[in-house]
């Protein structure tokens, strides 16, 4: 009993410590929780999970976790277009936008999440600035709702505003944010 409590209490110390490991130069890394709506007309659906994203020069990749910590999914983006793995299933497309297009029938701006994290435009495309947490870009509504003591983004909140169904909305929590 005594060899489990303690296994129980270091175990939330060790996790820490693995999520804060040095990080290659020239990586950037966002890690925390993200839940998802959606609404088809019909009926809601919602999936949670965590994530951690992690962009380099030459690839962008983001993994998502179950509730329990299990992958998901994985999400890679690179010169030679996006791939999505998800258990033994493999989809690559020429880019992001055909990526999801053929997953859910609509584009969903994965290319522009790193951005919108850093809250900020994805450069080189049209957005509207509606105060200094608030902006839209690419049909999408960046709200962010909470910030860390830093000044970075800790909770953002991210509407899609097509007229079109599916209804989309994601709420990412910023736990941890590596330059």
């Amino acid at each position: 009993m005594i060899k489990r409590r303690t296994l129980l209490s270091a175990l939330p110390l060790f996790l820490v410590g693995c999520a804060t490991s040095t990080l290659p130069s020239g990586t950037e890394r966002f890690s925390g929780h993200f839940y998802l709506k959606t609404f088809d007309g019909k009926r809601p659906d919602s999936v949670q999970g965590g994530y951690t994203l992690e962009i380099t020069e030459q690839s962008t990749r983001l993994n998502l976790t179950n509730p329990l910590g299990g992958t998901s999914a994985r999400v890679t983006i690179d010169l030679q277009g996006a791939t999505l793995e998800r258990g033994e299933e493999k989809m690559h497309a020429a880019n992001v936008a055909e990526l999801s297009q053929r997953l859910f029938g609509f584009e969903v701006p994965l290319d522009m999440l790193p951005d919108w994290l850093r809250g900020i435009p994805a450069a080189g495309l049209p957005s509207e600035k509606i105060n200094d947490d608030v902006f839209t870009q690419a049909h999408w509504k960046i709200d962010i709702r909470r910030r860390h003591a830093n000044g970075d983004p800790e909770y953002v909140k991210l509407d899609c505003q097509r007229k079109s169904l599916p209804q989309i909305q994601l709420l990412m929590l910023v736990k941890e944010h590596q330059r």
